[in-house]
């Protein structure tokens, strides 16, 4: 044999080589693809369980839904029942867990391992209803999730206030709210 069909066999074996690294990998891409789906679609099914667990907490616990509608009464100036330290600190905790989910599923939409219709169709539901208790609560949260819930509450009181379930001294009260000057007069609130 002489070295050019040494060489030519070489080279044939060489992209042979190639030839089956390429599909080998093509395989685990697949593969891996097929898996990420279904972290993904785990991840998405834990959430939802979550929010569904949350959900009968907050029917089953009289005493956080007191407290959500006393602290709702005092922001929007429709009467003021005294918030208590103790009422303060069980919506505090109480509301911790639904933030700290929501914060995550916030998180994981915006790096695209949540899909945009679980975040969509299950997290603006809960950040619309429970985003300015949070606020209110001054719940520790990035800066970047507490710029997002004011938008989306913000959107929800511009519809409160145009169909007349809020007035203006609400809603520029809520604005007090999201600059962070509301907070002490409401902590000022508690009944001694």
């Amino acid at each position: 044999m002489n070295w050019d069909a040494l060489g030519a066999i070489a080279e044939l074996v060489g992209a042979i080589a190639v030839l089956l690294t390429l599909i080998y990998l093509a395989v685990q891409i697949r593969q891996n693809n097929k898996l990420a789906e279904v972290q993904l679609m785990q991840a998405e099914s834990s959430f939802e369980h979550f929010l569904l667990e949350y959900s009968i907490f907050l029917q089953t616990n009289q005493e956080i839904g007191e407290t959500l509608a006393a602290m709702l009464v005092l922001i929007s100036y429709r009467g003021e029942r005294p918030i208590t330290h103790g009422d303060y600190m069980s919506a505090r905790y109480g509301l911790m867990p639904l933030k700290v989910g929501i914060q995550n599923c916030y998180q994981r939409y915006k790096q695209g391992l949540i899909s945009e219709s679980v975040y969509l169709s299950d997290t603006l539901i809960y950040l619309e209803e429970f985003g300015g208790y949070m606020l209110l609560l001054d719940l520790p949260m990035t800066e970047e999730f507490r710029k997002e819930l004011c938008n989306r509450v913000g959107n929800n009181l511009e519809k409160q206030l145009h169909s007349g379930s809020l007035d203006q001294k609400g809603m520029d009260r809520w604005q007090e709210v999201f600059s962070g000057r509301k907070l002490q007069s409401f902590h000022g609130a508690w009944s001694t």
